[in-house]
């Protein structure tokens, strides 16, 4: 069997572990809340400045983004990530209603960023959010025209100096991953 000796979390810890982002409380937990947190990891003085936004699946990119910038140095890294909350301009539904606190959110991340306007902004996130305006996934069709939509205006509003990437969902499984590793360590 191989599980590697240095894997960390070490798989019977792993469901309870957290990321040094999310444990220092720069992910905003809560949906009612619409704080925009100040984190900065990496280098403060960093001459890069690479920020981060988006929902719970972009903060789940923080601790890789944290290790690349640590090997390349000199790079300031900036967090701006909330629950079920896309940076890209879409009406989001929570709890079976829109979700306002998210807009005032993203608003308010696009202030920040326009008023220091980082050398890249990453752009991460679900594309599997409840929207206003198609109710289920099972409209695709109207969910694809809504994100591209979304998406262009907020390209748009992203600070001019800023180059824009986009990063992949991470993976969803339909398990446990600890569970399925731990049964089939080979």
């Amino acid at each position: 069997p191989f599980v590697p000796s240095g894997l960390e979390p070490q798989l019977d810890r792993a469901t309870a572990a957290s990321s040094d982002y999310r444990r220092e409380g720069c992910h905003v937990e809560s949906t009612s809340d619409t704080t925009v947190n100040s984190c900065v990891l990496g280098d403060p003085e960093g001459a890069l400045t690479v920020a981060l936004v988006g929902d719970s699946h972009a903060a789940h990119w923080m601790p890789a983004l944290e290790g690349w910038a640590e090997r390349r140095g000199g790079v300031r890294v900036l967090g701006y990530t909330k629950n079920a909350c896309t940076m890209v301009d879409v009406e989001v539904r929570t709890s079976g209603r829109p979700y306002r606190e998210c807009d005032v959110w993203r608003a308010a991340v696009l202030q920040r960023l326009t008023a220091d306007a980082p050398d890249v902004v990453l752009v991460a996130g679900s594309a599997h959010l409840p929207l206003v305006g198609a109710p289920d996934e099972a409209d695709r069709a109207a969910r694809i025209d809504l994100w591209r939509e979304g998406l262009r205006r907020t390209l748009a509003a992203l600070p001019e100096r800023s180059r824009a990437r986009g990063l992949a969902d991470t993976p969803g499984f339909a398990g446990s991953v600890p569970r399925v590793v731990s049964a089939n360590p080979g």
